[in-house]
């Protein structure tokens, strides 16, 4: 997955990208792990707001797209459906702050904010990748997650960071994902090849 110097000028400019990945094996993570790793802004941490897919497994997918250097931690939301973690799972010495429900967007937007001002505090740089947005509207109604994402982009924004919102374009409507795509500088379309685009183009 490479980007041509166009797209790297685009992301260069942009504060929230909303990646449209398949939700297949772990397209979202990996495409996540290369953008941030070809970026030309430099982040000092990412961190990864993992949902369906658990922290362990959203790190391993990491670990084989990005820098072994890349510190990263993860806000794990939850629900209690998913399998136990294993003792093993790689997470062992990263930091994982937990949510306990994905409907509640009000404690994750909390949650999120705290690590933004934490790493403000210390003069770092965050990247942050949602996975996904998909996911979030499987337990919220969608003006509600639009409003949590809108918000997301902006605090992150404050924080002269950069967050990608993970969404399966296959999973929705056009008008769902042009409603997501308003709310973001810009867009990243994989699906064989690698599309950026302004939001104002898409």
């Amino acid at each position: 997955m490479t980007m041509g110097d166009d797209g790297h000028e685009v992301l260069a400019d942009a504060t929230s990208v909303l990646l449209l990945t398949p939700a297949v094996r772990d397209a979202g993570a990996s495409a996540a792990a290369t953008l941030f790793e070809q970026g030309s802004k430099p982040h000092d941490r990412v961190v990864a707001v993992t949902v369906s897919q658990s922290a362990e497994r959203w790190v391993q997918a990491w670990k084989r797209h990005a820098g072994p250097l890349t510190e990263i931690s993860c806000i794990d939301v939850d629900d209690g459906t998913r399998s136990a973690r294993t003792a093993d799972g790689g997470c062992a010495t990263m930091p994982v702050e937990q949510v306990a429900s994905p409907s509640d967007l009000e404690t994750l937007g909390r949650t999120v904010s705290n690590v933004l001002e934490r790493a403000s505090d210390d003069d770092e740089r965050v990247g942050l990748a949602v996975h996904s947005v998909t996911d979030l509207l499987h337990h919220v109604d969608e003006p509600t997650v639009f409003k949590f994402v809108y918000t997301l982009g902006e605090v992150v924004r404050r924080t002269d960071g950069t967050v990608y919102f993970h969404l399966d374009a296959g999973a929705h409507g056009t008008e769902t994902v042009n409603t997501f795509a308003a709310a973001c500088d810009a867009i990243v379309e994989l699906d064989g090849d690698v599309t950026v685009r302004e939001q104002s183009n898409w």
